[in-house]
């Protein structure tokens, strides 16, 4: 609620309250165009798509932030400043290294018990949207390995990512990415980790 609006209820006139009280309020947030908002939010908004930063900018702003890791804190950024600075370099990796076990299992490259004391290993309080968020990533990088030369963004696990990539096919990533869209969408239900991540193993590998 903005100011104007608190003090017109105050004074029992917010029923008189123009619409020029609401022109000096701004509202911002960002959006990844991973994991996606409300509809009736975005019905009323206005989008502003922002170009990601070069990299010899996200260079010189990561050096002047005085951050460690330079090298993958720009590669995961993917020319956003904000997430150069914010990144937890240490529960990503966590939350990464899972995620590779669950795509080696899924792939048939690993067998699914393997991935089975990977999930019972998860933190309870370590949100599914966060390795729903890495998923993304990874699978983005197993495409680039197949189709491009580019550098990945994970590139200290390339051998990992490698293996998968060897494995599976276009229809077998097309299908992981519908089926953790599908777990996005569900995520306002709280369902849980462990249950949702487990059968995303099993219909992968049954793919």
């Amino acid at each position: 609620m903005t100011k104007s609006m608190c003090e017109a209820k105050s004074n029992g006139s917010s029923d008189r309250l123009s619409a020029g009280s609401f022109s000096r309020s701004v509202i911002s947030a960002t959006l990844s165009g991973r994991l996606r908002s409300s509809f009736s939010i975005l019905s009323r908004s206005l989008m502003i798509a922002m170009s990601p930063l070069s990299t010899s900018e996200m260079e010189a702003f990561v050096r002047d932030k005085g951050l460690k890791d330079l090298k993958r804190r720009i590669a995961l950024a993917g020319g956003s400043p904000g997430i150069a600075v914010s990144l937890d370099l240490d529960a990503y990796d966590k939350r990464r290294a899972a995620m590779i076990t669950l795509l080696q299992a899924a792939a048939g490259v690993q067998p699914y018990g393997v991935w089975s004391r990977v999930s019972e290993s998860l933190s309870r309080t370590d949100k599914l949207e966060s390795h729903l968020s890495v998923l993304y990533g990874l699978l983005e990088d197993i495409i680039v390995l197949q189709h491009s030369n580019r550098e990945i963004r994970n590139f200290d696990v390339r051998n990992e990512l490698d293996g998968i990539a060897k494995k599976v096919g276009f229809d077998w990533l097309r299908m992981a990415v519908r089926k953790i869209d599908e777990l996005v969408e569900l995520l306002r239900r709280n369902i849980q980790k462990t249950i949702a991540l487990d059968a995303l193993v099993a219909e992968l590998r049954s793919a």
